[in-house]
């Protein structure tokens, strides 16, 4: 058997045998007629657009013409679904220091693409305002992404949130105020 989109599935003769003899026993050395069976693959990176897996099958019968056969199925890739979690840091004195987010992306597959931060405040609870400032950070990889500092002029609570965009292989997050 092989597959020639997914060479770490292809089965030689040898390796078909064995699974043929895990399922029907250490005596069998082929399938008799109208026995089958199947076995699993997994692939590994596989990317956004591979849409159908080819499997092909041959042998050659004690008796009668050579075998050959082809199946497709339908595959689905789904965008791997990546998390944004934050740290606003520590809480400042007015005029001594700058606020700044840091974003941690976890769980995408090969992210790219950027993170934007949204700052809100003074005391905005629900972030139903306009951002107040806004920084954008280029993303390569699952990492730690960290924010332009804002330097505020007026004291109170500021909130911060934090998504990623998105990119053909990774679905965009939707943190919220508060989260």
């Amino acid at each position: 058997m092989s597959d020639a989109d997914a060479p770490g599935c292809a089965r030689d003769a040898t390796e078909t045998l064995a699974l043929i003899q895990a399922k029907y026993g250490a005596s069998a050395t082929a399938l008799a007629p109208g026995e089958s069976f199947e076995y699993d693959c997994e692939l590994a990176d596989v990317q956004i657009g591979f849409d159908e897996n080819t499997a092909e099958a041959s042998g050659q019968p004690p008796v009668g013409p050579a075998v050959d056969d082809e199946d497709t199925v339908p595959v689905t890739v789904s965008p791997a679904q990546p998390t944004v979690t934050t740290d606003a840091g520590e809480d400042i004195v007015l005029g001594a220091g700058s606020l700044v987010d840091k974003a941690t992306l976890s769980d995408g597959y090969f992210p790219t693409g950027t993170i934007v931060f949204e700052l809100y405040g003074p005391n905005d609870d629900d972030c139903s305002g306009p951002a107040i400032f806004t920084d954008t950070a280029t993303v390569n990889g699952n990492a730690e992404y960290e924010s332009d500092p804002f330097n505020p002029l007026v004291a109170g609570t500021y909130r911060w949130i934090a998504n990623y965009g998105g990119d053909t292989n990774n679905e965009a997050t939707a943190n919220l105020c508060n989260e």
